[in-house]
């Protein structure tokens, strides 16, 4: 796949991995707009990087997303690359007696919002003559993490949904990529207590992947959480959660 003179949409793009890509592709010589919920963390990210477009949108609310849709279709008219990266985090215990509402908030920014913006943005990239929809998921997505089980589920869930786009887009001009972070050193698991890998590290993971024509882009120990999964699950767990101390 060609990493230049591309048209680049990254959502969740204002801060940790997404601004990272954002990064890394502006100085491969492509054209990125990314979307994010915070008016002002976007403002931030602009003036970090003045060749960036910004719009926000709510990817879990239809009408927010549709209307992100046509101002690409606007300014962004040759757009071939989605990438959805946004997502949420709660740590907790199950016990929490709010645990359900928090679940439900991820659930619905990881799983749906993909699906929106996907769902919604997929007849601008079959216009292209190769296109590529990418979904961030996780190292987690082939085992659950302690204290983390709703953000498990959907990446799960994510990796899934990308198998499952793989297969029903494969004789269209999207390629379907699945980008298997590990655990990365954002805001997001700021508190938590394990290895984790720069952003900047991932955003060079990915474009070597996206050069290489990868359907699967995985980076750090997800290459042995994928192969351990695969053979002895339980030995799969216990890397990952291993990575906690």
């Amino acid at each position: 796949m060609q990493t230049s003179g591309r048209e680049i949409l990254i959502t969740g793009g204002a801060g940790g991995i997404g601004m990272a890509l954002a990064r890394r592709f502006l100085d491969a010589g492509n054209a990125v707009t990314v979307c994010g919920r915070s008016p002002e963390r976007l403002a931030v990210a602009a003036a970090e990087l003045p060749a960036l477009r910004t719009i926000a949108c709510d990817l879990t609310d239809p009408t927010s997303v549709d209307a992100m849709a046509q101002r690409l279709e606007a300014e962004a008219p040759d757009l071939d690359i989605v990438i959805n990266n946004a997502a949420v985090n709660h740590p907790l215990d199950f016990h929490d007696p709010d645990a359900p509402r928090k679940i439900r908030e991820e659930v619905d920014a990881n799983i749906m919002g993909t699906i929106n913006a996907s769902w919604r943005l997929l007849p601008l990239l079959e216009r292209q003559p190769e296109a590529c929809l990418a979904i961030v998921t996780s190292g987690i997505a082939y085992a659950p993490a302690m204290g983390v089980p709703g953000y498990s589920l959907t990446k799960a869930a994510l990796n899934s949904l990308a198998r499952s786009l793989r297969m029903t887009l494969h004789n269209t001009s999207v390629q379907v990529v699945e980008i298997v972070p590990p655990a990365v050193d954002t805001d997001m698991i700021r508190d938590l207590r394990c290895r984790k890998m720069a952003p900047a590290t991932v955003a060079e993971a990915v474009l070597r992947g996206f050069a290489k024509d990868k359907s699967e882009i995985r980076m750090g120990q997800t290459h042995l959480t994928h192969i351990l999964n695969r053979m002895w699950p339980r030995s799969a767990e216990l890397v990952i959660n291993g990575s906690f101390h």
